[in-house]
């Protein structure tokens, strides 16, 4: 069985750890959006606040699946619901304590399953997984919808687009329906039925607008060149399937931009390029609406927790590899930028010298995210480790963006090396000190020690004159005792 000591030693596990520090600073913004994420420990406070106990998620068998091969792990779970029969489970690991007891488990589990290399090569990374999947499960169980929706209203302002719509929309059914969970919201008829009508007509809507829009490109296109109406159908139909084929909509707009001014620069017709662009930048942005989450939660059955963990899951902060693991990127410190992890699923493993061309704000926000941990560092608010964190993660950005991402740490260099100087000024005259303290300590033990010799060869001296001393005594008590035996006989 593993420790939890043995637990905490895998160099990447300790590498990630430590990048912990940095998505927890407060107001952290993403690198590529530029938007203020939310932090894991806000997080988990919330989720622990509005999860139902961790007894009823036992009760409603929420663990089945994931303990049928881990008995450590379920025979410690059922001990924390009968210790914390209050408390969810992200209240009852919240305590480190707690956490690495279970997570220990989950290790130990892992070694004890056969084949070990096969199923779980990385025991530490599959035992975090498990505790992952343990907490989406135990979430899956929620208060009220007033509880979770109060609860969860400091995340507002952390999300955009058609999420923040969402999230709006649940709290108006949650001051309308205040016992109901959100799961049970999305599955009332008359709500499933309102949004699937509303969802069609947006659709039908959002369909129109591209066609307008295409349509208009094929006018601008064949009123020069009346021969490429065939060929600017065949360019619609490529431009419909970027549209639909991801979540990035900035990405799918410059793919399509690229797709057209590749055709028009072929074609001599260079010219109509920022007509047709301008019809492309009015193309909707996509199809998901409030309407179509609430028709797609309905359909596959979405619970409480999945409901809500697809609201903030993706404003949440995550370790961004800046060279992918796929490239041969490391876990490391320096290997890693704090972004959300909707824009982190966005970028996959686009090398930042191609995917800036789809998010140029990332310049600007990635300088806006190295400022605020640079302060924080000169603050002493993050470990000295940290310290290297700027110059080295900046030349990472720098040499894998091909000079696109040039994060300027000037700045902050000067600031360190000033800190640094007064640091290495205060630490010199405490080696002059503890030096000159050492010195005397030794010129005081010679002392001594010439002083002890002095000392030794006295006592020398003095026990050799005790032992002549005796002698006499011993000589003169002899003497004495004959002299007096003799006059006593004498008498």
């Amino acid at each position: 069985m593993l420790s939890v000591n043995k637990v905490q030693s895998n160099p990447a596990f300790t590498s990630m750890q430590r990048f912990k520090a940095i998505k927890m600073i407060p107001n952290i913004t993403c690198a590529c959006c530029g938007q203020k994420v939310i932090t894991p420990e806000v997080a988990d406070r919330a989720w622990g606040a509005v999860a139902k106990p961790l007894s009823t998620a036992v009760k409603k068998g929420a663990f089945s699946n994931l303990t049928e091969n881990f008995p450590q792990v379920s025979i410690l779970l059922k001990s924390f619901a009968e210790r914390f029969p209050k408390l969810s489970l992200d209240r009852i690991i919240y305590n480190d304590e707690n956490y690495l007891e279970l997570r220990a488990a989950a290790v130990a589990d892992i070694a004890n399953s056969e084949p070990v290399n096969e199923k779980h090569p990385n025991p530490n990374m599959a035992a975090k997984k498990i505790l992952y999947d343990m907490q989406a499960a135990s979430r899956n169980y929620l208060r009220s919808s007033s509880v979770v929706m109060k609860r969860f209203a400091i995340f507002k302002d952390r999300l955009n687009g058609y999420k923040k719509d969402i999230f709006e929309q649940f709290q108006i059914y949650a001051k309308k329906y205040p016992r109901k969970t959100l799961s049970e919201i999305v599955n009332m008829d008359e709500i499933y039925k309102f949004h699937k009508m509303k969802d069609f007509l947006q659709r039908a809507t959002t369909r129109e607008q591209l066609d307008y829009h295409f349509g208009n490109i094929k006018d601008i296109i064949t009123a020069k060149r009346p021969d490429l109406a065939e060929k600017t159908d065949e360019l619609k139909e490529t431009a419909l399937d970027i549209y639909a084929e991801g979540r990035d909509t900035q990405k799918h707009l410059v793919k399509m931009k690229e797709l057209y001014e590749q055709a028009l620069k072929e074609n001599g017709l260079e010219k109509l390029k920022w007509k047709v662009f301008e019809e492309l930048e009015q193309v909707p942005e996509t199809f998901t609406t409030v309407d179509s989450f609430m028709v797609y939660a309905k359909d596959h059955k979405y619970s409480d927790g999945a409901i809500l963990a697809s609201l903030i899951t993706p404003s949440m902060t995550s370790y961004e590899h800046i060279i992918p693991k796929s490239n041969g990127g490391k876990d490391t410190l320096l290997n890693g930028i704090v972004m959300c992890r909707g824009c982190n699923l966005k970028r996959k493993s686009i090398p930042y010298s191609e995917y800036i061309k789809y998010h140029p704000e990332m310049v600007y926000n990635t300088q806006k995210q190295m400022d605020m941990i640079s302060q924080y560092i000169l603050n002493g608010s993050l470990p000295a480790e940290f310290e290297f964190y700027p110059v080295k993660t900046s030349r990472t950005l720098y040499n894998y963006s091909a000079g696109k991402i040039n994060v300027n740490v000037e700045n902050y260099c000067k600031k360190a090396l000033a800190k640094s100087e007064r640091r290495m000024a205060e630490k010199n005259e405490e080696l002059e000190n503890t030096k000159d303290s050492r010195d005397k300590n030794i010129k005081r033990k010679m002392e001594l020690e010439e002083e002890m010799k002095n000392i030794s060869q006295n006592i020398k001296s003095l026990n050799n004159k005790v032992k002549d001393l005796i002698s006499d005594t011993h000589y003169e008590q002899s003497l004495q005792d004959n002299l007096k035996s003799y006059l006593t006989e004498k008498k």
